[in-house]
């Protein structure tokens, strides 16, 4: 994909290091309050503007992840929404309702046709990555409040935490 600010930007490696990489010093994305704004790092004085500002959050986003498979991005936040995005267009794919309380993580685990979200209140729903539809939503049991969900893919592990640490194995 070419765009002005870089003739040879490639949005797939730069989703998957921009997710995969927080501290990548060359490329960035801005989690601003209700905006994700994908920016070029690459060339500094070229990036004054961001290549794209995807919007559609009411308030402020907590989380995105990026299918390198599927090539969307997942975004989650404390408006309660999971908002599903194809980062070449600039309006969402879909808006997906399913929690009661601010979500915390989201996470396209590698080879699987699924996103996982989950929010402060310990629900988790599984997410077909094909059709948005939810596949199976459980709750984390013994937890006040969940502060953050992390997939472990080599290990098959979903770990969600809180002031403990609860750990499931999945297949």
């Amino acid at each position: 994909m070419k765009t002005e600010s870089s003739k040879n930007f490639d949005m797939d490696s730069e989703m998957n290091a921009l997710t995969s990489n927080s501290n990548d010093k060359r490329k960035k994305i801005s989690k601003r309050t209700t905006t994700i704004a994908l920016e070029n790092k690459a060339h500094e004085e070229k990036a004054k503007e961001p290549l794209k500002k995807l919007e559609g959050h009411r308030m402020a986003i907590r989380e995105i992840a990026y299918s390198e498979s599927f090539k969307i991005l997942v975004s989650v936040g404390f408006d309660f929404k999971v908002m599903v995005w194809n980062p070449y267009w600039k309006d969402a794919i879909i808006k997906l309702d399913g929690h009661e309380s601010p979500l915390v993580g989201v996470n396209c685990p590698k080879g699987l046709d699924c996103f996982i979200t989950c929010d402060n209140k310990g629900v988790i729903n599984v997410w077909n990555i094909k059709d948005y539809s939810c596949l199976q939503s459980f709750n984390v049991a013994g937890v006040n409040q969940v502060t953050s969900m992390r997939v472990v893919p080599k290990h098959r592990r979903l770990i969600v935490g809180s002031r403990i640490f609860k750990v499931y194995e999945y297949k």
